[in-house]
């Protein structure tokens, strides 16, 4: 079979894959035609007839079988000859054993044949070999006889049911191989479409990508009156990953943070980055949410107790702040959502300032946040840009009253 399979590749080394196909089909239908000829070139040469040696469906044989040969010229090359040749044929037996056997009916799959071979790009060169093909249709019922000898008046019957039958085969052949290849694009074109779509949700908020999908071109910038910003921080990481071989680090990182993400998915907040050992969320982007603050503090306190449950723990920092954001997408390739705004800086500057362990959040933060929570003061400390500032960290649940 793999001997078979490069026979079938002859010459189409070098083409794309879509075009290779189609050539390798040239070189199955020269290869059969020259079989069938080489067939009946025996079968004359032995036959009874001494004036008859089977020469011309030898010569026939000889140039078909060549065709795969004219490849290296181009990919129409060996097409074009084929379907010349072929339509040549066609003429040559149609005037032997006239119209009445049906081998002009092969005019036909010729034509399907040439779209086939051809392909959807070369439409020009495919409707000319249709042109030709009608007009040689009605040519051969205009100028040769539906009978040429008496001998053939016994052979038109079964030449005709023959070549009837093969017309038939032939062309629900082509139309049943072409709607498969349409299905199989179809089908590649869907999967690709899917993992396209796939990646774009991965890399942003399901509702924006659904956006960039549907107004392609148009720039996503949206300005949020309240929403929060989350930023969480691994202590002491940088020890840890000089420590640590690459494919541990890696590991270990992956496993923290994909535990991070399915609890984001479950508050139903949106992750917006992983830079390094740092991760950031927001809430009330880009669906707006009353209770924002709320929302993230209690995705804190679910990251607080799934970092706990890692071998040996691991210490991180957590900062909120809340305020407005403005939020899109930028990038042209590699592009990405993000959020820019005050209360960005702030929650980087509660998380570098807070405590391992702790949930640190800034005074417009605690000022939104519901009674179901219990602060505590932690009084003031001095923030880059800010000065001195009132915060306070989040305990856990206020218990009962």
């Amino acid at each position: 079979m793999p001997r078979l399979s490069r026979l079938i590749a002859f010459g189409t080394t070098g083409y794309p894959e879509t075009v290779a196909r189609r050539l390798k089909v040239v070189n199955v239908i020269c290869w059969l035609a020259a079989a069938m000829l080489y067939s009946i070139a025996v079968r004359r040469f032995f036959g009874s007839d001494p004036e008859n040696w089977g020469l011309e469906p030898a010569i026939g044989a000889t140039i078909f079988g060549a065709i795969p040969l004219l490849h290296r010229f181009g990919s129409a090359v060996a097409i074009v000859a084929l379907i010349v040749l072929a339509f040549i044929d066609i003429w040559r037996v149609t005037l032997e054993a006239g119209t009445g056997a049906g081998f002009w009916l092969a005019f036909f799959t010729g034509s399907v044949f040439a779209v086939l071979m051809l392909g959807a790009e070369r439409a020009v060169l495919s409707s000319v070999v249709a042109v030709i093909s009608c007009v040689a249709t009605v040519c051969v019922h205009l100028y040769v006889p539906f009978v040429t000898d008496a001998q053939a008046i016994a052979d038109q019957p079964t030449m005709l049911l023959i070549n009837v039958v093969r017309t038939h085969v032939l062309l629900f052949a082509v139309v049943l191989f072409g709607a498969r290849q349409i299905a199989n694009a179809e089908a590649v074109a869907k999967a690709e479409r899917d993992r396209s779509d796939g990646l774009l949700v991965n890399i942003l908020p399901a509702a924006i990508a659904e956006r960039l999908k549907s107004e392609p071109g148009k720039k996503v910038a949206d300005r949020y009156d309240e929403a929060s910003v989350l930023f969480a921080d691994m202590a002491g990481f940088t020890m840890r990953a000089a420590a640590m071989a690459p494919e541990a680090l890696v590991t270990f990182l992956d496993s923290v943070f994909t535990q991070f993400d399915a609890l984001v998915e479950r508050h139903g907040l949106e992750k917006i980055k992983t830079t390094g050992d740092a991760y950031m969320v927001v809430s009330g982007v880009p669906a707006a949410r009353p209770d924002h603050a709320d929302a993230l503090v209690a995705l804190a306190l679910d990251m607080l107790a799934a970092a706990a449950r890692f071998d040996g723990g691991v210490p991180i920092r957590i900062g909120i702040a809340s305020g407005p954001l403005v939020a899109g997408v930028v990038g042209s390739r590699k592009f990405f959502y993000d959020v820019w705004g005050d209360a960005v800086n702030m929650a980087a500057r509660m998380e570098s300032t807070g405590a391992e362990g702790r949930i640190h959040v800034a005074p417009e933060t605690a000022g939104r946040l519901s009674a179901v929570w219990r602060l505590e003061a932690r009084g003031a400390i001095e923030v880059k840009g800010k000065g001195a500032i009132e915060t306070a960290f989040v305990s856990g649940p206020a218990g009962p009253a």
